[in-house]
């Protein structure tokens, strides 16, 4: 995607994405596209609050590896 969206000059897009998937989507795309401006559209996740623990977990995780990489 990123030779579309430099090809179309896009300077501001609007992410969405899960609620729980948000912040790491949001390191990723900045760092893509540290030029582009971004609005925030997090869906909400219908799952029990256990699970949802689980899933935030996960994904500081994933944060945690892509900073060390």
């Amino acid at each position: 995607a990123k030779p579309i969206i430099d090809k179309a000059k896009v300077s501001h897009a609007v992410l969405v994405t899960s609620d729980f998937h948000m912040q790491r989507a949001t390191v990723v795309f900045k760092a893509i596209f540290p030029e582009i401006s971004f609005s925030y559209a997090p869906a909400p996740t219908k799952l029990p609050k256990q699970e949802l623990d689980r899933l935030y977990a996960h994904e500081q995780k994933a944060i945690e590896r892509g900073i060390k990489t």
